[in-house]
């Protein structure tokens, strides 16, 4: 009788295994740790977000060169909104020196890409020469570019400068 009781057990133990992870063990994870979990296994939306989260040190020590690893690993990927988040930082000195030149290029890379705000940006730089040789040919084409996907203020600067929006 004994055995019988014991046999009847096993569908049901075997049942119990075959549910999945135990979800108090998933859940107990703090959402930082799920995120870092998830960048740290390659998702380019949680690399990027952590990123954010170093940079505004929410929910984190703020850390601007952790922020900067973050975004170079998710634009490695080809994340263009952390391709111009990288020229941002090169450009203004955010977790990296000042350097015009490194700066430009993630701006080309975004540009590239389709992202107005690095188009608007690589053509600051064009009309500056910061980071590129001077060309006001090359700010125009750029500020056009960003200009033809809704960028203001690249609209802006080609008005200011006497140029129709379009070519």
């Amino acid at each position: 009788m004994m055995t019988s009781h014991r046999l009847l057990l096993l569908p049901v133990a075997l049942l119990a295994m075959a549910q999945g992870p135990d979800p108090t063990r998933i859940s107990s994870a703090s959402p930082l740790e799920t995120l870092q979990t998830l960048a740290g296994a390659g998702d380019a939306a949680a690399m990027f977000y952590l990123g954010v989260k170093y940079s505004d040190g929410n929910g984190v020590a703020k850390d601007e060169a952790e922020a900067l690893r973050w975004f170079r690993a998710v634009a490695e990927k080809g994340h263009v909104g952390a391709m111009l988040n990288i020229g941002n930082r090169y450009y203004h000195g955010n977790g990296a020196p000042v350097d015009r030149a490194e700066a430009a290029k993630w701006f080309l890379r975004a540009a590239k890409a389709g992202n107005p705000g690095a188009m608007y940006n690589l053509a600051i730089a064009y009309a500056g020469g910061q980071g590129v040789i001077k060309s006001e040919t090359d700010a125009v084409k750029w500020f056009r570019a960003a200009a033809a996907k809704g960028n203001e203020r690249a609209k802006a600067a080609l008005l200011s400068r006497g140029l129709a929006l379009e070519e």
